[in-house]
């Protein structure tokens, strides 16, 4: 069930407003739930209620626009969920403002195993307080801060977020059971607080847009996850020095089985990567920095096969979208003799999406 009341007049209004009244008296099986609201108004209350609790549901996501949720309305449809607390599964928020929000409800909800915090904002330590009151059983989460990056001294604002306060959030939900975890705020503290709180991660995705990672041993930290398979690293497009962090993997990186570089990589650093690795990847994407030399980052894949043998998938952006070179095909041919399949890499983000 999917309600999008982002584009409101008064004739949709009623019309959403009738239809979600008769929701709870035509269906008793619903269990996939997306909210999209740009204006949560007074009249919308009662029928998503009637909803939430008349329904099984396991899953459900929530967009409420930050204007529209600093009002108590939010905090209603939040405090519902207890009504669900033995059937859901999966609770995912989209752009809330949390200021005003007390989470203490989340300590009803028993049976969660993933959680997604998807560019949110708003929290405070009050926050904290609430959520250590339970010891979480979460399998999955994802924790994309919004609006803490200021692009133009290339470091974390520290007048919309602290970082303290995050980390802590973050920590509430960490622990043994979490096996999958999706970060945009990536410090020394927190790279710690995963180390020693989350012993079975084996799915990480971040995202660094500042340069700390660069300047301190974070990235080593990472590599030093001994759980860890599946390894997803995003960057900004104004961080221009991709090709450290392409070798700073390459000298640390161990246990990682699938690897997504999601940034552009210099040849020289990509080169380095595939001497040094000692990671016997299985798949991997690569995003060239220069597709008129793929024959070279192509070698490259090549040359690293040779010494691991591990290889199985390659993935490379956009690169069935133009015609091989001769010279192209032979090193491919050379790759699929070895056990390598080289594909466009859209066929294999699933593998490191959350």
């Amino acid at each position: 069930m999917d309600v999008n009341l982002k584009y409101q007049d008064d004739l949709i209004c009623q019309n959403a407003i009738e239809f979600l009244t008769m929701v709870p008296k035509f269906c008793n099986k619903i269990i996939d739930c997306e909210i999209s609201v740009d204006n949560l108004n007074e009249i919308f209350i009662n029928p998503f209620l009637n909803i939430i609790r008349s329904q099984p549901l396991e899953r459900i996501l929530i967009y409420i626009s930050r204007l529209s949720n600093l009002g108590g309305n939010t905090q209603k449809i939040l405090n519902s969920l207890e009504f669900r607390s033995d059937t859901l599964r999966e609770l995912s928020f989209e752009h809330l403002n949390f200021q005003r929000i007390d989470l203490s409800f989340m300590t009803d909800l028993e049976f969660i195993e993933k959680i997604k915090f998807i560019h949110c904002k708003g929290f405070i330590s009050e926050h904290c307080e609430a959520l250590s009151k339970k010891k979480f059983q979460f399998k999955e989460l994802k924790f994309w801060h919004d609006g803490f990056y200021n692009i133009y001294d290339m470091r974390y604002d520290k007048y919309s977020i602290e970082l303290n306060i995050v980390k802590s959030i973050i920590g509430c939900f960490c622990g043994e059971s979490l096996l999958k975890l999706s970060l945009n705020v990536i410090t020394m503290d927190i790279i710690n607080g995963i180390k020693e709180y989350c012993p079975n991660i084996f799915f990480l995705h971040i995202l660094i847009v500042s340069p700390e990672p660069f300047r301190d041993p974070i990235i080593p930290l990472i590599c030093d996850l001994s759980s860890l398979k599946i390894l997803h690293i995003q960057t900004k497009s104004f961080i221009f020095d991709s090709g450290t962090l392409a070798k700073v993997l390459g000298d640390f990186l161990t246990s990682v089985e699938y690897l997504f570089f999601d940034f552009f990589i210099d040849l020289l650093s990509f080169q380095y990567f595939t001497k040094n690795c000692k990671a016997n990847l299985k798949k991997w994407i690569v995003i060239p920095n220069d597709n008129s030399l793929r024959k070279d980052y192509l070698s490259s894949v090549n040359n690293y096969q040779k010494v691991h043998n591990s290889l199985k998938v390659l993935g490379i952006n956009k690169l069935l979208t133009f015609g091989w070179t001769n010279e192209e095909i032979e090193i491919v041919d050379l790759l699929k003799n070895q056990g390598v399949e080289v594909v466009a890499s859209e066929e294999l983000k699933f593998l490191f999406d959350f």
